[in-house]
């Protein structure tokens, strides 16, 4: 793990609930509700809360990106977007500054993904936040 970008990751998150595991160079926020958000500091950063993740390449010990990331989230201002066709995850995506969806907007997000005719599909999306309260289904 980075120390000097560990460290500035623990200072960024020092008001929050963390644990440290050096084995696999992940910090974890805890979260009451389970859903933990799991930073993994390697040659570059990932993300992950649910069953999204994201990756960022860091130049210069610049953190800013993925924290501004953690941020959004933990103040439920971003939340995932959990894609499921015929009950199966399909695939997730996080919001982009954006609170919450409407199922006309979760489906144009779908039809970016892929290029099928979806509308034969069983398709259920399940919209999840740090505050677990917050989440829903469309």
């Amino acid at each position: 793990m980075n120390d000097k970008i560990k460290d500035k990751f623990l200072n960024e998150l020092k008001d929050y609930n963390i644990k440290i595991n050096k084995e696999n160079n992940t910090i974890e926020i805890i979260n009451n509700n389970g859903d933990n958000i799991f930073i993994n500091i390697e040659e570059e950063i990932t993300i992950s809360f649910g069953n999204w993740h994201e990756h960022f390449i860091i130049e210069d010990n610049d953190i800013e990106e993925p924290i501004e990331k953690i941020n959004y989230l933990i103040n439920n201002k971003n939340c995932i977007l959990n894609i499921y066709i015929d009950d199966k995850l399909f695939g997730c995506a996080t919001s982009i500054e954006k609170e919450s969806y409407t199922k006309e907007e979760a489906m144009e997000l779908l039809k970016a993904f892929i290029k099928e005719d979806i509308s034969r599909n069983n398709i259920k999306f399940k919209v999840n936040y740090w505050n677990s309260d917050m989440n829903y289904e469309l």
